[in-house]
């Protein structure tokens, strides 16, 4: 599987039109779609469902897809790292992150090494434990901001000097927001909005179904989301009330408010990367910064 034939693949993909790939590879059409029919026919199976005005994957061309993509951001990576002079520092940082008021202070240390190396740049995916381990495993980010107690057979960690503190927010004219504190017993009967992440077999959200004290199917579970501000916009609409962190969501602007969990109960943040992972310089040096102030 030649890695040319991979970009025209996923450019044909992504634009669903063999005719505007073919424009924007600067190839013609005919050759654009006997190469893809080659593929299809090297390995046996249909790619596309091809409609008249527009192209659908199959279910093996979305799996194809998604590794190409790994693989050419890989190839990538790797490119750049190779052109890198000796003495230069330059290149991308790729960090996979869950929501966190104290991820700004991983950025700071990266925003410090930029003013030095301004060749560094950051790439920050947004992600879930699943998501952001599914992407450390295959090489596509350097290090996770994560939770939890990764498996210290196949995983570094760096616990960072944080703790990310539950809350619920609330409408200002709902009743439970007279009160200084919530309990589990608040919650029993209530309509919730609550983390997609909590919700799945991840350590995240451990200490919050233990501070509930009984099984999520017996909650009353309106909706759920995977972006805070998204979830505090279902609670501003009355879809709810919302479990978080307390620090994600400006409560001011959308006339909410959010109140701490009695007994209060905390997340603790650590930074997570593959054992003998080789880094480019840039992810070397950032390591080394991390671990610097925080260890």
């Amino acid at each position: 599987m030649e890695l040319r034939v991979l970009k025209y693949f996923v450019t044909v993909a992504n634009e669903g039109s063999f005719t505007r790939a073919a424009e924007r590879l600067h190839l013609s059409q005919p050759t654009l779609s006997r190469q893809l029919h080659d593929l299809e026919d090297t390995y046996g199976t249909s790619l596309f469902i091809r409609e008249p005005r527009h192209m659908r994957l199959t279910e093996e061309g979305m799996l194809l897809k998604r590794r190409a993509e790994e693989i050419l951001a890989l190839v990538d990576a790797t490119e750049q790292e190779l052109l890198q002079r000796n003495d230069e520092i330059s290149g991308d940082i790729a960090i996979g992150a869950g929501e966190s008021f104290y991820f700004q202070n991983v950025l700071a240390i990266i925003g410090d090494l930029r003013r030095i190396h301004p060749g560094i740049r950051t790439q920050v995916i947004t992600a879930d434990a699943e998501m952001n381990f599914y992407l450390l495993e295959r090489g596509l980010i350097d290090f996770a901001f994560a939770y939890g107690d990764p498996d210290p057979a196949r995983y570094e960690t760096l616990p960072l000097p944080f703790h990310d503190e539950w809350g619920v927010f609330i409408r200002k004219d709902d009743p439970l927001a007279q009160k200084e504190a919530v309990t589990p017993e608040d919650l029993i009967s209530r309509d919730l909005v609550i983390s997609r992440q909590v919700i799945s077999d991840s350590t995240h959200g451990d200490d919050v179904k233990r501070w509930l004290g009984c099984p999520l199917e017996d909650l009353r579970i309106a909706g759920t989301y995977t972006m805070a501000y998204n979830g505090a916009l279902m609670v501003t609409q009355g879809l709810g009330v919302m479990l978080t962190f307390r620090r994600l969501v400006d409560v001011e602007a959308l006339g909410l408010v959010v109140r701490p969990l009695i007994p209060a109960v905390y997340a603790e943040p650590r930074i997570v990367w593959k054992k003998r992972q080789t880094f480019s310089k840039a992810s070397q040096l950032f390591l080394a910064e991390l671990q610097k102030r925080f260890s």
